[in-house]
């Protein structure tokens, strides 16, 4: 026992030593993002406006590397408009043109919304003759979906950075809604030693005349262990963003959201 105590002991420094490297890990600053006049706007290739919603196609998947947040000039948007960010190459959430992904929302709301897990949305939009597409990752993990959790969540392989903030992977577009939070969650495989890894997860404000997108803190989790934590979202199509850090080498885990 005297051994464990000194284990958790400095793993406990460590957590302190990850939430010094990136402050906005730390799970009492999720909902901060950085003072106004310092968050840098984002570069935008173009803006598409229809009936009922803005679709964003910026230059990059997200802040630039170093920046906790930037701005998305998005003008002005009305409350039941809803804002569909593109991905960097130009294609679209789920692989769908604007209209279709405004008809998938409907559906989806229509028939369950948040309790759907991806299969079950899939098959739905394809009963209803919409053919949505899953974004591709390469990172893989040998952690089961079980051993995250028992809810229809989505979820993803990820490799922590050492000491620094890992590769970015990406999960399936989410349909949000006025008032909307998105949920994630991560937890850290078993490996040589037990791991503590920090996670953010990307997330979004609508300002006026322009749409804040932020690294949000999600805590740190210990291997064997599921951290969770939601972030503002509002009625935003996007994919969400995960990454990690960890002050071992060779950390890595599941995400879901």
């Amino acid at each position: 026992m005297t051994v464990l105590r000194k284990t958790f002991s400095a793993t406990a420094l460590l957590a302190l030593a990850l939430s010094a490297t990136a402050a906005s890990g730390n799970p009492a600053q999720a909902e901060s993002t950085p003072a106004e006049e310092e968050i840098p706007q984002a570069e935008v290739k173009h803006i598409e406006r229809g009936d009922g919603y803005v679709v964003i196609y910026p230059a990059s998947d997200t802040p630039p590397p170093g920046e906790e947040a930037d701005r998305i000039p998005t003008g002005q948007v009305d409350d039941d408009e809803v804002v569909i960010v593109a991905n960097a190459d130009g294609s679209l959430p789920l692989g769908l043109e604007p209209a279709e992904l405004i008809e998938a929302q409907k559906v989806v709301k229509e028939n369950g919304g948040d309790l759907l897990g991806d299969e079950e949305t899939f098959e739905l939009l394809e009963d209803h003759g919409i053919e949505a597409e899953e974004p591709a990752n390469d990172v893989v993990t040998n952690q089961t979906d079980d051993a995250v959790s028992s809810q229809a969540l989505t979820c993803n392989g990820f490799v922590a950075g050492f000491n620094r903030w890992g590769t970015v992977t990406t999960g399936s577009g989410v349909f949000g809604s006025p008032g909307y939070r998105q949920y994630y969650q991560f937890s850290p495989d078993f490996a040589w030693t037990q791991q503590l890894v920090t996670g953010q997860g990307i997330g979004f404000e609508q300002n006026t005349g322009n749409m804040t997108r932020t690294w949000y803190g999600l805590g740190s989790s210990y291997t064997g262990y599921t951290k969770t934590a939601n972030v503002p979202w509002g009625n935003v199509l996007a994919n969400p963003q995960f990454r990690a850090l960890t002050g071992q080498v060779g950390a890595g885990g599941q995400w879901c959201h």
